[in-house]
């Protein structure tokens, strides 16, 4: 799976999200649409931050769209980006529950009519704050508008605040990444790559290495070799396997500044890292190799060795490293 492909299925997933976010039915029409706009959205600089508040003389999602049954109230603003750039946007609040969309601006979108695609990323309260009560999207986004949509669950009213920071996208391998992992791995397109965690996650200390798990179990899915494919791995591991301690788990268990989308890296990944041990370093598993999220029949899954580069099948009861890596 090539980065753009992932791009896109990353989109389909954010998008059951917002539906299940907003709740009811769903905010998508029968034309599959979400509709989320109303009025002018106010325009906002890509370093500001600007107050804000839901009140019950807002736009409502269930007055434009009336099968979702969503009464939550909407605020709209327009984030103009003239470069590429890795957009962070917060929404703090002590008194609401925080969620946040962003989109493609356009002119059916910008009217109302935004279709699955147009959706970005969204967050219900994931950057932590008081209660939990505050979102947070990170996204590297390329120079054009977007919306953003500021929104709260059920028929909640309140004050917030809404943050947004833009900082420069021009990684080399060998930079600190987006989530402050080593960047090791580029994609074409110059804004998306791979970054890993600086160091080995690590089990408890009585242990020698993690095993990869549920041997003799055929995992369905996390049989992607190709960049772009670790992620996906990984969910399917941890929806089939209930082992506990296993690489995948240890992988999906880190959280670094804050950002917690880290993943066991696929085949070809963990060769990249391999590539760039020496740039990324701290590499300490015993007998230097490292699990991919790779499997390989139902009692084996591919490792790489760091000493020499070779790769493996190995038992998945056998006990090896971890790194962890994230996509940005």
């Amino acid at each position: 799976m090539k980065f753009s492909d992932l791009k896109f299925v990353s989109s389909l997933l954010v998008t059951a999200i917002l539906v299940s976010a907003c709740g009811g039915a769903g905010d998508e029409d029968d034309n599959n649409t979400v509709n989320i706009a109303c009025g002018a959205a106010e325009e906002i600089g890509p370093s500001s931050m600007v107050s804000g508040a839901l009140q019950s003389d807002d736009c409502r999602l269930v007055d434009l769209a009336p099968s979702s049954n969503d009464p939550a109230y909407v605020d709209r603003y327009l984030l103009k980006l003239d470069v590429p750039g890795n957009v962070t946007i917060r929404m703090l609040s002590d008194t609401i529950d925080s969620v946040l969309f962003i989109m493609k601006e356009g002119v059916l979108c910008r009217n109302g009519d935004c279709d699955e695609s147009d959706v970005l990323s969204s967050d219900d309260d994931s950057g932590g704050g008081t209660n939990g009560e505050d979102a947070r999207i990170s996204i590297i986004l390329a120079a054009g508008d977007y919306l953003i949509v500021a929104k709260s669950f059920s028929t909640e009213t309140g004050d917030y605040t809404i943050e947004t920071t833009v900082t420069n996208v021009s990684y080399s391998i060998g930079d600190t990444g987006p989530a402050g992992g080593i960047v090791f791995y580029m994609a074409p397109d110059g804004l998306h790559g791979l970054e890993a965690a600086p160091a080995d996650q690590k089990p408890p200390s009585s242990m020698r290495g993690v095993t990869w798990g549920c041997r003799g179990l055929t995992i369905n899915g996390a049989d992607g070799t190709a960049i772009g494919t670790g992620a996906q791995n990984t969910a399917d591991i941890l929806a089939a396997c209930s082992d506990l301690g296993i690489a995948a788990r240890l992988a999906d268990n880190y959280t670094l500044n804050s950002f917690n989308d880290w993943y066991l890296p696929s085949k070809e990944e963990l060769n990249e890292l391999y590539l760039q041990r020496a740039v990324v370093g701290n590499f300490t598993s015993s007998g230097n190799g490292y699990w991919s999220s790779t499997e390989m029949f139902d009692v084996g899954a591919w490792f790489q060795d760091f000493d020499d580069g070779s790769v493996h099948i190995l038992d998945r009861n056998g006990t090896t490293g971890v790194r962890a890596i994230r996509t940005f």
